[in-house]
């Protein structure tokens, strides 16, 4: 199951890409925020885990696997409407996942294969959005053919990959992140 919020080991994780991703914020950023975080070094080494992927140039970065807390402490300081909506997002998201974690492993196989048939219930476009992403075509790409501006897709895109129709890779966020740390910096708190 691909959510904004998935299991690495034993505990629920963001990456600081995608905190950077949905943030809006540069990635460089974020990073500059987890180190400069004035928390007890205990706290900071159970919550912010330093680990790496690797870039549209196949090159090693730095991320971090930061859990809920770490992720709560850390996006406090971000500021702004569409900062207050991703962190509501990602206390639902995380709250989301540790129930259905909960759950026997065949009832959340049902949850899942139901949520996925709600979201393309009566939804031919969303399936046209599906079949586009996992040809591996970018929003943008994708907006274009259907006529629909980029937020609206991206919006469709992000649902379908927390139903679990469409599977993320480390590339993809990669790619993703290498995306928009060429987009232009906008203001505001990091």
């Amino acid at each position: 199951m691909n959510q904004l919020v998935h299991q690495s080991g034993d505990r629920l994780i963001v990456t600081s890409l995608e905190i950077s991703n949905h943030f809006g914020k540069r990635h460089d950023d974020v990073l500059k925020a987890v180190r400069n975080i004035e928390c007890s070094q205990e706290f900071a080494r159970r919550n912010f885990a330093v680990c790496s992927y690797q870039d549209g140039n196949q090159r090693q970065r730095p991320m971090y696997e930061i859990t809920r807390d770490g992720f709560t402490l850390l996006c406090m300081g971000f500021t702004g409407p569409e900062a207050m909506v991703w962190k509501e997002r990602y206390i639902e998201a995380f709250n989301q996942m540790e129930a259905a974690l909960r759950q026997p492993p065949e009832q959340l196989k049902r949850m899942v294969e139901a949520l996925a048939g709600e979201v393309l219930r009566d939804k031919p476009e969303r399936r046209k959005l599906l079949r586009y992403r996992k040809m591996g075509l970018s929003v943008l790409e994708i907006s274009r053919l259907v006529r629909r501006n980029e937020a609206t897709v991206r919006r469709e895109i992000v649902l379908m990959e927390a139903c679990g129709l469409l599977q993320v890779t480390p590339q993809m966020v990669a790619k993703r992140a290498l995306a928009l740390s060429n987009l232009p910096h906008k203001g505001g708190a990091a």
